[in-house]
């Protein structure tokens, strides 16, 4: 936030006068000492006016939320995200109509909670109107004004509230919030499954994010995210571990133990890669926690971080007392692995007089099963040998 490139873009704002100031995510995770990755700055002028400014300036504009007041400008190839003081002028629970202001308190005001309504200069002073800082430090998440108020301008607001106590919470949960949340959860169901998987999966990858989603349980907001019953208890014990784990492992450990990856990529909007994560989990589950006989060919299939998730996987849906052990073992075994390469191609068949097509490729699956079978042992001659022996 205090480099040339961003302080070189505040110039350009003071040059005509016009005072701007960081706002949000940044200086929240700022006073936390976390660096910043996205950075929002907020600024007294509707976006035409600041579209002009930046153009002036030679600064690239990308219109990414102009009907809610909202550019990018890019320096140096760097994002900023530039938005316009504002309120609130007429709203559904999914989309407002606004209009643009000057007063600062007024744009703190529309904002979700208390934490994010931090605004700083470009030097580090932060202006905060209803106590952001110190619920910051308290580790409470609390709604700026109404919590119903504030739903009601955008219901997503239920889920950032959820995601952001497992984030930033861990003082006193605010009652009057949770009531909110669980009276107003039916406007979930306006909302786009975009928007709804994109909160729930940075929910999800919070470093402690179980007593979020047992609050989320118990009030009643999971079937309107998910299209099962959450599975706590592996979650909880796939945490327990102590491994690193990815969001997809933890959406899996919720969803044991059956995964259905069609039910879950519609519900959550899931791209290709994490459906198919998700449907090689249903399906390679059953061959899990690996045994001495399978942990090379577990290996060999699956590759070393997917091993281990199913490993994890495997036990948090069946923890067994020799769990901490097995786990140890599995771990440093893949963490020496080296896959073996498949001594035969498709040529080498072919040169052996047989027809390419798709006896050819099933003929190869088998040798190279047999090759598993038989510690990946065999070389080239034996697997030749192999297939010439086959009737």
């Amino acid at each position: 936030m205090g480099d040339e490139i961003t302080r070189s873009l505040f110039r350009v704002f003071e040059e005509v006068g016009i005072l701007a100031r960081f706002v949000g995510g940044c200086v929240r995770d700022a006073v936390l000492g976390i660096a910043a990755h996205d950075i929002d700055i907020a600024v007294p002028l509707p976006p035409d006016d600041v579209t002009q400014i930046l153009s002036k300036a030679d600064i690239k504009v990308i219109p990414t939320g102009y009907d809610f007041g909202t550019i990018t400008a890019v320096m140096e190839g760097r994002p900023f995200q530039i938005t316009s003081l504002r309120q609130d002028w007429e709203t559904d629970g999914r989309r407002a109509r606004v209009i643009y202001g000057k007063d600062w308190k007024e744009d703190a005001l529309r904002r979700d909670f208390t934490i994010n309504s931090l605004y700083a200069d470009r030097d580090g002073a932060v202006l905060d109107y209803f106590g952001g800082l110190e619920d910051l430090q308290a580790g409470i998440i609390r709604f700026v004004g109404n919590p119903v108020e504030r739903i009601q301008e955008d219901y997503l607001r239920i889920l950032r509230y959820f995601r952001f106590l497992a984030w930033y919470g861990h003082g006193a949960v605010s009652l009057e919030a949770i009531e909110a949340c669980t009276s107003l959860c039916h406007g979930l169901k306006g909302l786009s499954r975009e928007r709804i998987g994109h909160e729930f999966l940075k929910l999800l990858s919070a470093p402690q994010p179980l007593p979020s989603l047992k609050f989320m349980n118990q009030s009643g907001i999971i079937p309107f995210i998910l299209p099962h019953a959450m599975n706590l208890q592996a979650l909880e014990a796939l945490l327990n571990f102590g491994e690193k784990t990815t969001v997809l492992c933890r959406l899996a450990a919720l969803s044991l133990p059956q995964i259905d990856d069609t039910e879950l990529a519609k519900a959550l909007r899931l791209s290709r890669d994490q459906k198919q994560y998700l449907y090689d989990c249903a399906h390679r589950l059953e061959d899990y926690p690996s045994s001495e006989r399978t942990i090379y060919r577990n290996l060999y299939q699956d590759g070393v971080d997917f091993f281990k998730d199913l490993t994890m996987l495997s036990l948090a849906l069946r923890p067994l007392s020799s769990t901490p052990s097995i786990l140890q073992e599995a771990f440093k075994i893949a963490a020496s692995w080296k896959a073996p390469t498949f001594p035969l191609k498709g040529k080498d068949l072919v040169d052996m007089g047989i027809k390419t097509g798709p006896e050819l490729g099933e003929l190869l699956k088998r040798c190279e099963a047999w090759w598993i079978d038989q510690g990946f042992q065999p070389n080239r001659e034996a697997c030749l040998a192999w297939v010439g022996g086959i009737d």
